[in-house]
């Protein structure tokens, strides 16, 4: 219904242009489905693209025809390099390209062939979705007229709004807040947390809210079973929010030790729990309503950085 939906305004558009991920199958029928002139952006093929995804994916079968999508390999999710055996939608090949990736807990780096050029572009954030969101906008800016130079600047200099990697100092500790709300999104924040090497102690807070959504069962879709396979990383989970039990199950199914898995009915214990902890690093990792008290308080005990603040621009995420 969503896309019929979209499709049905965008018949009413005819001047319009879409900006459209070639790495998603299910954004990339829109060329298809209405007609409307496409720009592609995407990435290309990486050191840490896998061969099989063990994440759920939102779109298994083509968007098209029905039949399975087959894959050279995968982002995350359903991102990556697909092909339908059936009627033939394959990813398209982008204007604008991300190539020789590289993301560690801190920032996100690629080169970017486009039409005025190849550019290397730095991200002050974290992970392969900032990276897209950045294509996105470069895409956009450059169709808009935008100088290439001007684009790269401004991307360079990128403050990411609450809740999109935000990094603050708790006395020396790095903290992370990131905002989840979807399997794909989880796995991506705990992907962060995998790239650390040294301990660190983790905040969970998962809330049932009309802003969250009430049914949480998409949990059971994130892939928490990867932090089993690297359990000497972490100290503790602290879990809060009104659906803080629900999530301590769900960790503790994933084959993660319970001496390590803590329920803190309080949020603000919670808070105060995980960032006293032994660990090197300390993730908060929330949903939408849980975010906002989250980062209130959290203001007040750590300090965020701010780095060259004054001469970045506001974000447009």
């Amino acid at each position: 219904k969503t896309i019929a939906m979209l499709c049905n305004t965008l018949s009413k558009l005819p001047e319009t242009s879409l900006i459209l991920n070639a790495d998603d199958p299910l954004v990339a029928q829109f060329e298809k489905k209405t007609g409307l002139p496409v720009v592609y952006y995407g990435l290309g093929k990486h050191e840490k693209v896998i061969t099989t995804s063990s994440g759920v994916k939102e779109a298994k079968f083509c968007p098209l025809c029905g039949t399975k999508l087959t894959y050279a390999y995968y982002h995350y999710g359903q991102i990556g390099s697909y092909h339908c055996t059936g009627c033939g939608f394959t990813r398209p090949q982008p204007r604008v390209e991300g190539f020789q990736v590289k993301t560690d807990n801190k920032t996100a780096n690629c080169f970017v062939c486009c039409p005025k050029g190849v550019v290397s572009l730095n991200l002050p954030v974290y992970g392969l979705y900032n990276l897209y969101n950045a294509l996105a906008a470069l895409t956009a800016s450059l169709n808009l007229n935008i100088s290439l130079t001007a684009i790269i600047s401004a991307l360079q200099n990128y403050i990411p709004v609450i809740g999109r990697m935000e990094r603050y100092n708790f006395q020396g500790k790095p903290v992370f807040l990131n905002l989840v709300k979807n399997p794909a999104g989880f796995n991506e924040g705990l992907a962060a947390l995998l790239e650390t090497r040294e301990k660190s102690d983790v905040f969970f807070a998962i809330n049932d809210l009309d802003a969250d959504g009430k049914d949480i069962s998409w949990l059971w879709d994130v892939d928490f079973e990867k932090l089993a396979d690297k359990e000497k990383y972490f100290n503790i989970f602290v879990c809060t929010g009104t659906r803080g039990e629900e999530m301590a199950l769900r960790l503790k199914y994933a084959n993660l030790p319970i001496s390590k898995i803590k329920i803190c009915p309080v949020q603000k214990r919670a808070v105060k729990e995980v960032l006293s902890g032994t660990g090197k690093t300390a993730f908060l990792l929330t949903t939408y309503t849980a975010l906002w008290p989250t980062e209130k308080f959290l203001v007040k005990i750590a300090q965020k950085e701010r780095i060259y603040e004054a001469e970045r621009v506001p974000s447009v995420s």
